[in-house]
Parts: C-alpha cells; sequence; structure tokens
C-alpha cells in the first residue's frame, strides 16, 4: 500500500478460502476485495493525506498495520498513488461465480474477462 503497488491474488484455477480460512480482520481482511473500501483510501494517499495509522484511523486496512509500517520519523502511514487490488482467476465467465462465491465477496467486485487481441 505504502508504495502505490498492486495488491495482486493469483488464483488461477483454484478456489482458495478466504473467507473461512485465511482472512483476519489484523491481517488480512475481507474488506480487502471490497472496491468501495479502495476507493474509500483516496483520503489517505500521499505525504499531504490524512494518516491511516492503525491508532487513529477507522478504515479497516488502518487494523493491518503494524510499527514498522509506520513512518520513522513521524509515526504516520501515507497510501501510495496508484494503489489497487487485483484478483487473477482463470475460471470461464460461466463458472467463475460458482466456484468464487464462497471464497471472496463477489458482490464487492467488478468482473473483467481478458479477450486476447484476434478472439472475438
Amino acid at each position: 500500500m505504502r508504495e502505490g503497488q498492486i495488491l495482486y491474488v493469483q488464483l488461477e484455477n483454484k478456489v482458495t478460502e478466504f473467507a473461512a480460512h485465511y482472512s483476519s480482520e489484523d491481517c488480512f481482511p475481507m474488506s480487502v476485495f471490497d472496491q468501495a473500501q479502495v476507493d474509500a483510501l483516496k483520503p489517505y494517499i500521499g505525504p499531504r493525506g490524512e494518516d491511516l495509522n492503525h491508532q487513529t484511523s477507522e478504515h479497516p486496512f488502518a487494523k493491518v498495520l503494524r510499527e514498522a509500517d509506520l513512518d520513522p520519523d513521524d509515526g504516520k502511514f501515507h497510501v501510495g498513488h496508484g494503489f489497487q487490488v487485483v484478483v487473477c482467476t482463470h475460471f470461464d465467465k460461466d463458472e467463475y461465480v460458482e466456484r468464487l462465491q464462497v471464497s471472496v465477496p463477489l458482490v464487492k467486485m467488478q468482473a473483467i474477462k481478458v479477450i486476447p487481441r484476434g478472439e472475438p
């Protein structure tokens, strides 16, 4: 987040049980899959943005921050420009909902099908 890099979750053709086994509010919150929560980071972007420090912010991503994540000079955390979350799967558009609906909150995400050049 700090560097503005994309958080890329590559599922390929696997169903990872994020909701049941691989998430917690203070480590990897399910809200990371919620586009509205990612959009809500806008006030925290850049060095002049608000502080996302877990002691002062109500944003759910603030709970994952540790002391080592904070700026050593001022104890603040700012989100870098360009931070986004991308989840990639190789499931066909007809099967991804059935396969992933128990794993990630699909209703809070935007599905995109990549069509290689030359295909109809």
